[in-house]
């Protein structure tokens, strides 16, 4: 009887979170929210910039509009990075309305042990797609401190998971209400 309550309580406790732990990492969060694993393997512009990054993060979300109508909300995303990498993002690349691509001007740091942690890249591509436009946000880093760097890239990339996903489907909202002004067709 209180092998059974131990089993229970351990289930409860272990094995159901593990479950969904495993479940998330499963699907590619915090790596791949809103795309398939082989849309996230496609090259995109940018990836160059940093050809020995080891962390990749990828996250998607179909709207209804053109990119033209989309392009106004997709620059909206550099103040968010440059307030997730804590440094300003360099425009590297523009196509507009299709493309752009960010790169942080200063590593992120720690100060406390005046090291540089890592090196980030953003881009984000519109493409056309059945039923409107798809925004695709990549974030490349390059770790450049081991095990501070790795943990600070943990970090981002799971804040920027939740974070980027949430302003992505606030864009979809928008696109939807007709809310996003566009300067290239005023």
């Amino acid at each position: 009887m209180a092998r059974s309550r131990f089993l229970r309580k351990f289930a409860k406790a272990v094995l159901i979170p593990a479950a969904g732990l495993a479940a998330l990492a499963y699907t590619g969060f915090p790596a791949r929210v809103g795309l398939t694993a082989s849309q996230a393997q496609v090259s995109i512009p940018g990836d160059l910039l940093l050809p020995t990054a080891a962390v990749q993060g990828d996250r998607a979300v179909v709207v209804s509009g053109t990119p033209e109508d989309v392009w106004p909300l997709a620059l909206e995303l550099q103040s968010l990075y440059g307030d997730l990498f804590d440094s300003e993002l360099a425009v590297v690349y523009r196509q507009a309305p299709d493309l752009i691509v960010w790169e942080a001007v200063m590593p992120a740091r720690d100060d406390d042990h005046d090291q540089d942690l890592f090196r980030a890249t953003v881009a984000v591509a519109l493409r056309p797609v059945s039923g409107g436009t798809m925004i695709h946000v990549r974030e490349r880093y390059e770790i450049l401190d081991g095990v501070r760097g790795r943990f600070a890239t943990s970090v981002v990339l799971a804040t920027s998971a939740v974070v980027t996903s949430a302003k992505l489907h606030g864009f979809r909202r928008q696109v939807a209400v007709g809310q996003a002004k566009n300067p290239l067709k005023d």
